[in-house]
């Protein structure tokens, strides 16, 4: 009885409905919707400030103050980067970092940077490959922790500088992590922007076909009579079906989505 009642009440439907409404597509849709924001908003792997790509490989960069070791206080001070490796955080085993080659040349030959390092910097805007750089071989580099990295001298020249302005042969420095791996980072207000398009737009016809739906189950009530059949079975298979709610929870789904993506800044 139960399986002649739902058929009958089905055929009410207008087969149209399920010809412009395809839940899985949009289901589908939905997840697929998903996955792409987590990718976009979720960090697989550390992210550095001063993050830059030299011949396919990750490394951040920071800046250090160093003088002529056998200068007082009062004696010059210059500054360099030295870029680090992002994969090397996964060692404890010092490494050379590196220097790009005008810092080099500055460092080793005791001055500050040539004026052409500015004008090629300047002209590039970015170095990106292992012959623009040079390892500063006696520099030693070792993660103390994923966010802190210490870096030793023993050139025979030169020393660091720390914040008081005193020489000193090693520094403890922050490591200049921007997002680390698994939090959630803002969405690229483009992106972001046309994900909440997209999310309306689903969210519309979502709520369209539930009304749709929720209006032909009313008409069906009104007009389904049989005394076979309690009014308030003929209720619940109209309004507690599956395929309804499976309609509400994928709207409440799309909501989540807009909030969680007008959070994100």
């Amino acid at each position: 009885m139960k399986k002649i009642v739902i058929n009958s009440i089905m055929r009410f439907f207008n087969d149209d409905i399920y010809k412009t409404f395809n839940y899985d597509e949009i289901y589908n849709e939905i997840e697929e919707l998903k996955t792409n924001i987590d990718k976009n908003s979720i960090c697989y792997e550390d992210e550095y400030n001063n993050e830059i790509e030299i011949d396919g490989k990750k490394y951040f960069y920071i800046s250090v103050s160093y003088r002529n070791k056998y200068n007082n206080i009062s004696g010059s001070i210059y500054n360099t980067e030295l870029y680090i490796e992002a994969d090397k955080k996964n060692t404890s085993t010092p490494f050379n970092p590196l220097m790009n080659n005008y810092d080099y040349n500055a460092f080793y030959n005791g001055h500050n940077r040539s004026i052409n390092y500015n004008n090629y910097y300047n002209k590039y805007s970015n170095l990106k490959y292992t012959n623009d750089y040079t390892p500063a071989n006696d520099i030693f580099c070792t993660f103390i922790s994923t966010d802190k990295l210490q870096i030793k001298t023993n050139n025979y020249n030169n020393c660091f500088v720390d914040s008081q302005r005193y020489n000193v042969s090693s520094l403890n420095v922050n490591v200049p992590i921007k997002f680390k791996k698994g939090d959630y980072k803002p969405i690229d207000s483009y992106i972001r922007n046309d994900y909440i398009n997209i999310c309306h737009d689903l969210l519309d016809n979502i709520e369209s076909e539930i009304n749709s739906y929720e209006n032909n189950s009313n008409n069906i009530f009104k007009n389904f009579e049989s005394v076979f059949v309690n009014e308030n079975y003929i209720s619940k298979i109209l309004y507690n079906n599956e395929y309804l709610s499976n309609l509400k929870s994928i709207k409440i789904d799309i909501e989540h989505l807009i909030d969680n993506l007008n959070s994100n800044w």
